[in-house]
């Protein structure tokens, strides 16, 4: 790198040489066990693939700051590449969540124009964006996500069993930690002599801080080449995902949108972006004969149970509906005669749980909400029963007001 530090990497290519493309794939969670299969996978379909380690993780020199460093690591390998004489000029890039993250910084810097394809899975242009979600700090999986990566380290790479048989003992440290006040002592659980990227998000955390313009790689999307994008309906980063498409969509670039009923972390969504990537890569390289034109947008609809191909986001034709909270626990598309006011007691000491819903640890995204519901600390708002099927295909907002007789309050939606 440029400053002196090196990056552990490993080369896959296929059996009996020649020239091929490269896909490169920067790894914060090592790149052994599973993300080894990545390297295979790629290589046996005609590529050549380089593997590399964050820094500070996993063998490469330096010390890991989540986010900071990737964008000039991230040009300053793709440099390396272009030196090397089994590079043939073609390179596409591949990365799931922090993965794609590193991705996007590399669209974002000088060397963007080396690039001639990506596929991206579940991450977005900027991480501050999921850090502080909707103008709150995402407790749990900041904390959740520090732990991991704890553990990444001291494992010299992700361990895959390692992992597994330390999850019930990392669970118990994150609801240890997340209860821990004030805050910005929580990483204390984590490590007896703390974790200098928490601090660094406890001590930034006012809206409009310039610390986070470093890592906004959000212009990105106006000039990146052709990219195939796989989110999932239950996954963290999803809103910010289409966020980043429109924006591609808008500038008039090749992107593809592909969202299905999957969590972060599941392996069929991560399986169907490689399947995706690996026809675009193929394509794109002259290694296949290239397909008839995909539709832009792919969704899985839940509630039908089937795929649906439109021409853009949102889906052309779509009608928006308001409702409004009415007294007595309705939901009504009147609006209200007169105000009204709903009442519930907050205890931080008992806070609302996350049941289901978008979380990083890959639980499931639907169920049963009836004991959620029950609680003392829950209002429900509830529709007539409506008169046929409707299809909901966001965007879906919501406007709350709120008033609090207390100095802390937190608000969950679902």
């Amino acid at each position: 790198m440029r400053d002196g530090v090196e990056l552990l990497a490993k080369r896959y290519y296929p059996v009996g040489g020649g020239s091929q493309p490269t896909v490169l794939v920067r790894s914060c969670y090592g790149i052994g066990g599973p993300f080894g299969l990545i390297g295979r996978l790629f290589a046996e379909r005609g590529f050549q693939v380089i593997l590399q380690n964050c820094r500070g993780v996993g063998g490469s020199e330096g010390v890991f700051r989540p986010f900071f460093d990737e964008q000039n690591d991230g040009e300053d390998t793709v440099n390396w590449l272009t030196q090397q004489a089994w590079f043939d000029g073609n390179l596409a890039l591949w990365g799931g969540s922090y993965l794609g993250n590193t991705a996007w910084a590399i669209a974002n810097s000088p060397a963007a124009a080396k690039v001639k394809a990506m596929g991206l899975h579940v991450t977005l242009t900027n991480f501050h964006d999921r850090t502080y979600a909707f103008g709150g700090y995402t407790l749990e999986a900041s904390i959740g996500w520090t732990l991991t990566m704890a553990e990444v380290a001291r494992s010299k790479g992700m361990n895959v069993l390692s992992a597994l048989t330390r999850m019930r003992r990392s669970r118990m440290l994150s609801e240890k930690a997340v209860a821990v006040l004030p805050l910005k002592n929580a990483d204390r659980v984590v490590s007896a002599e703390g974790v200098g990227w928490w601090q660094d998000w406890m001590n930034h955390g006012e809206p409009g801080d310039a610390y986070w313009n470093a890592i906004d790689y959000g212009r990105a999307a106006e000039s990146m080449p052709v990219t195939v994008m796989s989110g999932g309906w239950y996954d963290i980063f999803l809103p910010w995902q289409v966020k980043d498409f429109l924006r591609a969509q808008s500038a008039g670039r090749d992107v593809r949108l592909i969202i299905g009923p999957w969590m972060h972390a599941t392996m069929p969504g991560a399986a169907e972006s490689m399947r995706e990537s690996m026809a675009l890569f193929q394509e794109q390289f002259g290694l296949s004969v290239r397909a008839p034109v995909k539709p832009r947008v792919r969704l899985f609809l839940m509630g039908a149970n089937e795929w649906r191909d439109y021409a853009s986001w949102p889906v052309p034709g779509i009608r928006s509906q308001s409702y409004f909270l009415q007294d007595g626990g309705l939901l009504s598309r009147d609006v209200p005669a007169a105000g009204g006011i709903s009442k519930f007691d907050y205890d931080p000491a008992q806070p609302t749980p996350s049941v289901f819903g978008p979380t990083i640890e890959g639980r499931s995204g639907s169920g049963d909400m009836a004991s959620l519901e029950r609680r003392s600390d829950v209002l429900v708002f509830t529709s007539e029963v409506l008169a046929g099927d409707v299809d909901v295909i966001g965007p879906v907002w919501a406007e709350v007001y709120l008033r609090s007789n207390t100095q802390h309050t937190d608000l969950y939606l679902c």
